[in-house]
């Protein structure tokens, strides 16, 4: 799937060495004309200055090449996108299951008024709280606190990169999803360079680096990235009887290189390649997978 962002490829590879850059670094910088702090500044002011006026213009750049390079693009798109892909097999009588739901920080996993009955399940009980559910509970999803054959969507959202055990996990969503049910996950991939990184770096570097973007640090959790690409994903399938109908890699705004004009543009420059070619698509972003459990035999 190669995600619109507003420009073909062609002009946006001529934009980045020209009119791009040029501008956004007017925006960062201001025009030559822009009044320069006096040569006897003091380090106060200048400090003053790099956090206050130069932040300013940081941030309105960002903001011109959101509008520039992703006008379709909101925060949040990857939910977004993922919620619609769950409402496509939602009607009125659907039981519903979220793996991992946490105390219901995103309205996009907010079901409520499209099915019969909206079940969470996370190991915070957090999750007691949750707005977005008509039954919650606490449990372990290797170990899922409901009967066999009870749902008939069960979905995953940026929760199995967590697991230590995610073979388990396969083979408790079969047990619980009715004959026919449908299983979607979104999850990274763990070839996409943001997951690279994660993999290098100590958990306390994710809570500080998550803080800077605006999330709290108890809402960081370990990560394990152990079915995180498609092939993995297809063998935990395999083993817990599950069918695999799509799995698709997406690439989208670089959100994790949103925080100054260069690292933006070279993750701009990363999106277009890898959405350039379907070569080059198992180093996309996120990972969205439908899976279902299979009808029993007749007769």
């Amino acid at each position: 799937m190669t995600t619109t962002t507003g420009l073909n490829l062609e002009t946006a590879w001529h934009s980045y060495p020209g009119r791009v850059w040029r501008h956004a670094s007017r925006m960062f910088w201001g025009h030559a004309s822009s009044p320069r702090p006096a040569r006897g500044s003091t380090f106060r002011s200048a400090f003053a200055n790099v956090m206050g006026i130069e932040m300013f213009r940081m941030s309105e750049a960002i903001n011109w090449l959101d509008q520039y390079l992703y006008p379709a693009f909101s925060d949040q798109w990857d939910n977004t996108l993922f919620r619609h892909e769950i409402r496509k097999y939602l009607n009125s009588s659907t039981v519903l299951l979220d793996l991992g739901a946490g105390a219901g920080i995103l309205p996009q996993m907010d079901f409520r008024d499209h099915c019969g009955l909206a079940c969470g399940v996370d190991i915070e009980p957090s999750v007691l709280d949750n707005p977005f559910l008509h039954e919650a509970r606490v449990g372990n999803i290797e170990q899922l606190p409901w009967a066999e054959n009870t749902f008939d969507v069960v979905v995953s959202n940026n929760v199995l990169e967590h697991l230590s055990q995610p073979a388990t996990a396969f083979s408790e969503v079969y047990r619980v999803l009715k004959p026919g049910g449908i299983f979607l996950i979104k999850t990274p991939n763990c070839l996409h360079y943001v997951a690279l990184l994660a993999r290098c770096t100590p958990h306390r570097f994710h809570e500080w680096f998550n803080q800077k973007r605006g999330r709290a640090s108890k809402d960081t959790f370990p990560t394990f990235y152990r079915v995180n690409r498609s092939g993995r994903i297809r063998q935990c399938c395999l083993s817990a009887g599950l069918l695999v109908e799509d799995i698709r890699h997406i690439e989208g705004r670089p959100e994790y290189l949103r925080f100054s004009v260069p690292s933006y543009l070279l993750g701009t420059c990363y999106e277009r390649l890898v959405n350039s070619t379907r070569l080059l698509s198992s180093f996309r972003a996120v990972l969205i997978a439908v899976m279902r459990k299979p009808m029993p035999p007749r007769g």
